[in-house]
């Protein structure tokens, strides 16, 4: 059964923040570990990857698609300034972390280098982040 949960989190501390939101997005799925997650994150100067690991950690998964931004929101909740975190917390579904380059910022060639990491030809059911 496919399940999704979200959260935002404020905290001066990113992976305290991303762990805090991470959290309470697999508690509003109602599930204990996650298969995949995005997370968004607002502010200055913030260790994104940092708060990608911290997110892992508490989700239990290492497929987690992150993304710095102008804003955040989760439900009602939103934070334009930051610092800040929201995750969405993705339960039963087939993930791969995979990076992709871009092909030396040529966008026509993005598609063909996800097929090649994918290892065949996405499809109508398929989700790229």
């Amino acid at each position: 059964m496919r399940r999704a949960g979200s959260a935002i989190q404020t905290s001066s501390d990113v992976a305290l923040a991303a762990s805090q939101a991470a959290a309470a997005a697999l508690a509003a799925a109602g599930a204990g570990r996650a298969d995949a997650a995005l997370l968004f994150a607002v502010g200055r100067d913030l260790d994104v990857a940092r708060a990608g690991g911290a997110a892992c950690e508490a989700l239990g998964t290492r497929v987690v698609a992150t993304v710095l931004g102008h804003a955040v929101a989760a439900g009602a909740s939103e934070d334009e300034v930051g610092p800040a975190v929201a995750v969405l917390a993705l339960c039963g579904v087939d993930a791969t972390a995979f990076r992709v380059t871009g092909a030396g910022g040529v966008e026509e060639a993005i598609g063909s280098e996800v097929e090649a990491l994918l290892g065949r030809a996405t499809t109508e059911n398929d989700l790229v982040v």
